[in-house]
């Protein structure tokens, strides 16, 4: 068995406890409990804000499938439909492969930053023709993950 950097699959949705429980029935998976995450000065499509995600993945994995219940606006915003949002894949230099995409021509639409400062995910657009509209959350690795 070889390992893999990816992480999980995102699917935005409008309703996350009915959401976990179609998915649950359709492809068998078990879900952890749904948490909201808030998130502070996040960089999103031009602005700073503080959001609160809310959000859901499958126990079984990697790769998990993640549900995150859409947003009024913005990366997560309800304005993008059902469906799938992203794929996550775990980055050991976070930085230095974001700074490494941006400059072959990658955009940066999200940037998710931990209370030091530090980048914990940045999400490319999707504008890149080697992405083929699909958006990439890139995140970093911790040190010990559970």
């Amino acid at each position: 068995m070889t390992g893999t950097n990816l992480y999980h699959v995102g699917v935005l949705v409008t309703d996350l406890e009915e959401a976990k429980a179609h998915f649950a029935k359709v492809l068998g998976l078990t879900f952890g409990e749904s948490r909201t995450i808030p998130l502070q000065g996040v960089e999103d499509e031009g602005r700073v804000v503080d959001i609160d995600l809310r959000v859901v993945y499958s126990v079984e994995g990697p790769p998990f499938l993640e549900l995150i219940e859409a947003r009024d606006d913005g990366t997560w915003g309800r304005h993008l439909g059902e469906g799938l949002h992203h794929i996550g894949v775990w980055q050991d230099d976070l930085e230095g492969r974001v700074a490494e995409l941006l400059a072959a021509g990658h955009t940066a639409q999200c940037v998710v930053r931990r209370a030091d400062g530090s980048m914990l995910a940045t999400y490319l657009g999707i504008e890149h023709e080697h992405v083929h509209g699909t958006r990439i959350e890139l995140v970093g690795r911790p040190a010990n993950p559970t």
